[in-house]
């Protein structure tokens, strides 16, 4: 069977998206499996998919009505799994293409479900365990540090800086672990607080700025821990594999939070309220395994 999955997006939903790829490809392991998602995050597609940008040129015609130079004999796919909040005009490009069925998976506004749960319910799929889905972008060597990431696009879903700083003297004097900081342009809301400056004077901290995702995939991959709020960098981290402290503050983590197993993954829901100074700590204990140094 030739399937097709269609998921513009960012990184986070890229990413929780790969449990369906990885259900397809178990159920029909001599099919051929085509995804069309961002460019920018092909690379995070396991290689037994054919991945393809959807952000392209060629694959315009997949979003105007009516759709111009579509290559019909490039899609006479089987069946295409459709992932959009409006896939009207997708949905009856494909058809007019040559696909024989569509199946429109159209996430709810407001769910009450894990959001992998929900794709493979709308799909007609059965939910698979959580899992680590990059392992194989993970390097094999551990990285005797702590990969901190404050940022997530915005301050709405953002712990304040401050809490990262405390956690990071923490990390330092109790553990003797540094961290190795990420962010993005899109953080620069970051930048401009007195706190940034705070918590790269950190001594043993570093920063990594604007890396692409594939090298901090190798870089970070072996962290001792993330630390983060969520974020598509924080749905990647936990996919790597690596033990990880996550910050709900605006989004339900019962929707939201990767799809790996809860004994890799502490979140804290942050929407009622931070924890304080000596929560912190006690968290930081029991992700660590209380072993300071």
């Amino acid at each position: 069977m030739k399937t097709l999955v269609v998921r513009p997006g960012a990184l986070g939903d890229t990413i929780l998206t790969l449990p369906l790829l990885h259900t397809i490809g178990a159920q029909d392991p001599s099919g051929a499996l085509v995804f069309l998602g961002a460019r920018a995050y092909l690379p995070l597609v396991p290689p037994h998919v054919q991945a393809r940008p959807v952000d392209d040129a060629s694959s315009l015609w997949l979003f105007t009505d009516p759709p111009h130079g579509h290559p019909r004999s490039e899609f006479a796919f089987d069946i295409a799994y459709v992932i959009l909040h409006s896939p009207g005009v997708v949905a009856h490009n494909l058809i007019q293409s040559g696909v024989k069925k569509v199946k429109i998976v159209q996430p709810q506004e407001r769910m009450d479900e894990h959001l992998v749960r929900s794709l493979h319910r709308l799909a007609g799929l059965p939910v698979p365990q959580p899992e680590p889905m990059l392992r194989f972008l993970a390097p094999k060597d551990r990285l005797a540090a702590v990969w901190l990431h404050p940022g997530s696009g915005g301050p709405k879903k953002c712990a304040p800086l401050s809490t990262f700083v405390s956690i990071s003297r923490v990390l330092s004097r109790d553990y003797k672990l540094p961290c190795v900081i990420t962010a993005t342009d899109q953080d620069s809301f970051l930048v401009a607080q007195s706190e940034w400056r705070m918590l790269l004077e950190e001594p043993g901290n570093r920063l990594v700025m604007n890396r692409p995702i594939v090298e901090l995939c190798r870089e970070l991959g072996g962290a001792a821990l993330f630390i983060g709020n969520d974020s598509g960098i924080a749905h990647m981290a936990a996919n790597l594999g690596i033990k990880s402290l996550l910050f709900f503050c605006a989004t339900d983590p019962q929707v939201w939070a990767p799809w790996v197993p809860s004994d890799q993954m502490r979140v804290v829901d942050c929407r009622q309220g931070l924890p304080d100074a000596e929560a912190l700590r006690s968290i930081l204990s029991d992700v660590l395994g209380g072993s300071s140094a």
